[in-house]
């Protein structure tokens, strides 16, 4: 298959109109040959999923996060970027990225874990005003009533992932009876949509990156959980070939999502318990 014949395929399905302002998405990395012999697909680019593509001979990355982000004003081999994009450019790998298309994707990144949690989608927390069907963020409910506690150890069960969550005492009492009936979900760092959250008037909102500052500003006003970045994504590159699997199997195109855990971040105490877990769902 020629690469352009793949990149129109993908951005049919997750159109560029849908990606943020300034996202990094597309063809980052174009080498010698033009012929896709398939596609390897990922979370993002490190240097043992490279090689992962090596070993199974496939010359074409799929990436969720852009490789290539800031401006590039030199490859160096000390810089991780220039390191990486050295390595995919010697051994003649091609790299796409979609990131905030499938974010906005009507299956995409947030709609997946809402179902992983068992809840009903409701609609989009911030819908595209251009396009149908799209939009950044999930709104979604409970097939039964949920506690603070109750939501929170279901997500962390679901992510393999300590929680960090505000805590207000009076949702935590073995007195109370407050349920949360209408949870917003953003993938990664989705703090900046928490006025969308409140003017939805969502009572718990599960995304990542939160600082300190803003578990302090809305502990009141709503369940902010903190599941962290790679928690939250780690099921897009299966969202991601599920979405393509149509136009792969019609085109014969070999493709596969990758086996290599890319997350920088590991856990004291219980390192072991949460890690295998995060690997054993990239089996699924």
């Amino acid at each position: 298959m020629e690469l352009e014949f793949l990149i129109s395929a993908v951005n049919s399905t997750f159109p560029i109109e849908t990606a943020m302002s300034g996202d990094r998405i597309g063809l980052q990395i174009q080498t010698e040959s033009n012929l896709v012999n398939g596609v390897l697909i990922t979370l993002e680019v490190t240097e043992e999923v490279i090689q992962e593509c090596i070993q199974k001979k496939i010359n074409t990355i799929l990436t969720f996060h852009p490789l290539i982000y800031s401006k590039l004003v030199s490859i160096s081999l000390s810089e991780r970027v220039g390191k990486l994009c050295s390595l995919l450019i010697k051994n003649s790998i091609n790299l796409l990225s979609i990131h905030t298309t499938f974010d906005a994707y009507i299956y995409g990144t947030s709609r997946i874990l809402s179902e992983k949690l068992d809840l009903k989608p409701i609609g989009f927390l911030a819908p595209n005003q251009n396009i149908a069907n799209s939009g950044m963020g999930i709104i979604a409910e409970p097939k039964t009533n949920l506690t603070a506690i109750e939501l929170i150890k279901k997500v962390s069960k679901v992510c393999a992932s300590p929680i960090r969550y505000s805590f207000n005492e009076n949702w935590f009492v073995t007195s109370s009876t407050k349920t949360f009936n209408k949870i917003a979900i953003v993938g990664g760092s989705g703090t900046s949509f928490i006025t969308d959250v409140l003017a939805n008037n969502c009572d718990a909102f599960i995304t990542a990156d939160a600082t300190y500052h803003q578990f302090h500003s809305h502990k009141d006003k709503l369940l902010l959980i903190d599941v962290g970045h790679y928690e939250m994504e780690q099921f897009v590159p299966n969202g991601i070939a599920m979405a393509l699997e149509n136009f792969f199997n019609e085109n014969n195109l070999h493709y596969e999502t990758s086996q290599t855990l890319t997350n920088p971040i590991r856990y004291y105490p219980n390192d072991a318990n949460y890690t295998n877990n995060q690997i054993n769902m990239l089996n699924k």
